[in-house]
């Protein structure tokens, strides 16, 4: 018995463990190159792995990927052929969608969906029944949000601070929203999936994914470039403005045609140009010198022209006629013209960085109006000017050898201290001992002083008077 209901649970639980996947695509990497205008072939295996039927199964991207609809019994697969259409290079993933009867009926719940500017829109992502409805909830206590349809634009409904909306849903649809605060997306773009309570249906869950990895690559051309001009005198502080031809004169389309060159900048890049086609290039060349020595010389700049045609170079050559340019905005001083050039020449050449945006840039020919704010330009000399690591390293480097010597000076001080310590120490310990052997040394030079006069008499005033002596007992003898 206890067996028999051990198996039955067993059987339950593999039961819960056993989730149907929907439709699911066998290898479903796709990596390839792609010829430009030529279709390619990939053939897909799918296979059905619910019980039930899915019907008019179709691409989800038919702007890249195509093929008939068709339907697909339960627990069955199938191998076909697909098209990839797309002359644009793409790395993504499409999905395979059907649609399948069901019967759902009506549940009518109310599905909670929190705003918070911090972690978005929780959840996401939803998959309901007509009749259910949305409730958005701004938990934000000072921001106004607003949820807009992705795919139109249109504002579905702003929801101020701290406040919910309820939107019933009584048809199937599929809407991708986001949530935006200023005007700003703070979320992904989210879906809610309806699904209609009887008929035929599509849920996301089932979708399969086929990962489609395609570069497109084109058919050799080739192309002309013609200049009117190579050769350039440019004042400093000024720019040149020219333009040059450039014809496909082959049978291939001339794809992505790109311009590069050092000083110069286009007005069109990354262009195409039909077989035959030609087109004029406007360009701006723009002197990027620093430095008293890069003028009175000249500079040759290569300007290159790549795509499905090989790489064409054109040498151009701009003289700088002698310019004395101060070397103030280099030594922490502020050079008026010096700025002026270097930030209008960047911009010039970089027009779409951000901080020339807040700037009002008009170059002429040969001049220039330029007006730009100090934050402006403050904000600039951190992002863009120069490179300044290495006045950062001297300056690091000066620090250190300051902080060594400060260290040594602190050191010597501590040592001339501790030494005057020990001379103050000395004089106070011979004083203490002058002090404590005084009387001593006195005794002693006393009794020096009276046996040295002890000595004196005994040798010579003892002699003088044994002399006198004699002479009295000789005057005695004598009378």
């Amino acid at each position: 018995m206890n067996k028999s209901i051990f198996l039955v649970f067993a059987s339950l639980l593999l039961l819960t463990l056993v989730s149907a996947e929907g439709l699911v695509v066998s290898d479903n990497t796709y990596d390839f190159d792609k010829t430009y205008g030529v279709d390619r072939l990939i053939e897909i295996t799918l296979e059905n792995t619910e019980d039930f039927q899915f019907y008019d199964i179709h691409s989800g991207d038919e702007s890249n990927l195509v093929f008939s609809e068709f339907d697909l019994d339960a627990n069955t697969n199938i191998t076909f052929n697909a098209t990839v259409i797309s002359d644009l290079d793409f790395n993504g993933i499409i999905e395979i969608t059907g649609e399948y009867f069901t019967e759902i009926g009506s549940s009518n719940i109310t599905y909670q969906v929190e705003l918070d500017y911090g972690s978005g829109a929780t959840p996401c992502d939803l998959e309901i029944i007509k009749g259910d409805s949305v409730n958005w909830t701004n938990l934000d206590s000072s921001k106004i949000f607003r949820i807009t349809n992705y795919d139109t634009t249109d504002l579905i409904y702003e929801l101020t601070a701290g406040n919910s909306h309820l939107i019933p849903f009584d048809s199937p649809q599929e809407l991708r929203y986001q949530v935006k605060w200023l005007g700003t997306p703070f979320t992904p773009v989210c879906s809610i999936n309806v699904l209609d309570d009887t008929g035929l249906v599509h849920s996301n869950k089932y979708d399969a994914s086929l990962d489609l990895n395609i570069e497109v690559n084109y058919e050799d051309t080739s192309l002309e470039a013609t200049f009117l001009q190579t050769s350039y005198e440019i004042e400093f502080n000024t720019n040149e403005d020219d333009i040059f031809s450039i014809r496909n004169t082959g049978v291939n389309i001339a794809k992505a045609i790109h311009l590069e060159s050092d000083w110069i900048s286009f007005t069109k890049n990354d262009f195409d140009l039909a077989p035959g086609q030609s087109t004029n290039v406007g360009y701006t060349i723009s002197p990027l010198v620093m430095t008293t020595d890069e003028t009175n010389i000249t500079h040759i700049k290569n300007l290159t022209i790549e795509g499905n045609f090989g790489t064409l170079t054109q040498e151009i050559e701009v003289f700088i006629p002698y310019k004395r340019i101060s070397t103030d905005f280099y030594n922490g001083t502020f050079d008026i013209e010096t700025i002026t050039s270097f930030f209008e020449l960047f911009c010039s050449v970089y027009p779409d960085e951000d901080i020339c945006e807040r700037t009002q840039i008009i170059i002429g020919n040969g001049s220039g109006n330029f007006n730009i704010t100090a934050e402006s330009w403050m904000e600039f000399l951190d992002i863009y000017a120069l490179d300044r690591s290495a006045e950062q390293n001297y300056r690091n480097a000066q620090q250190e050898s300051n902080d060594v010597f400060d260290n040594r000076l602190s050191n010597l001080d501590s040592t001339m201290i501790n030494l005057s310590s020990g001379v103050l120490e000395t004089n106070e310990n011979s004083l203490s001992i002058l002090d404590s052997n005084g009387f001593i040394l006195f005794i002693v030079l006393f009794f020096m002083v009276v046996g040295g006069g002890f000595f004196v008499w005994f040798r010579f005033g003892k002699k003088e008077k044994n002399i006198n002596e004699l002479e009295g007992y000789r005057d005695e003898v004598m009378t």
